[in-house]
């Protein structure tokens, strides 16, 4: 594992742009560091690759979170510090406006009823919000609902997130 030592004699972290640099003494001195895999930019460093969003919390506060670096924005390039965040696996499955399977969070398609069903799953049991005309208002209502149960933490830990 990389130390915030060894990442600062070999890059140069500017954390206004996000951007990192190899430092004076690598054989790419200057160039900017990365490549893109899965849209979150990536280095190899001591035969081990990184990514730059983890290296970045690293280079600043010492130390690589157990939980998630989350890019607040939502755009996987953005290493600007401000831009990171520490949270928990849960609460980044929240950021997700698209669901696995492509479609939004929280709606499918009820090819029966001919609507867009919004649901969610508290505990063992999967709660229907209503039917609606559209996939946009069936995840809004999801996240209305999300919204007013996150509001009670006792339930928060029971929701299953559609990540």
């Amino acid at each position: 594992m990389v130390t915030q030592k060894r990442i600062q004699e070999l890059l140069d972290y500017n954390p206004l742009t996000g951007a990192f640099a190899w430092r004076r003494g690598a054989k790419r001195y200057g160039k900017t560091v990365g490549t893109n895999g899965n849209g979150y930019i990536r280095v190899q460093i001591d035969k081990k690759t990184y990514y730059l969003h983890k290296l970045a919390w690293l280079y600043i506060y010492g130390y690589i979170p157990v939980g998630v670096i989350d890019h607040i924005d939502g755009i996987k390039t953005d290493n600007r510090i401000v831009n990171l965040r520490n949270i928990k696996k849960r609460e980044d499955c929240l950021n997700r406006k698209i669901h696995r399977n492509g479609r939004k969070a929280g709606c499918y398609f009820d090819m029966g009823k001919k609507k867009w069903t919004a649901q969610i799953r508290i505990g063992d049991r999967r709660k229907t919000i209503g039917r609606y005309d559209t996939e946009e208002e069936a995840s809004l209502a999801y996240y209305q609902k999300l919204d007013q149960i996150i509001g009670h933490p006792q339930n928060f830990t029971e929701i299953a997130i559609p990540c």
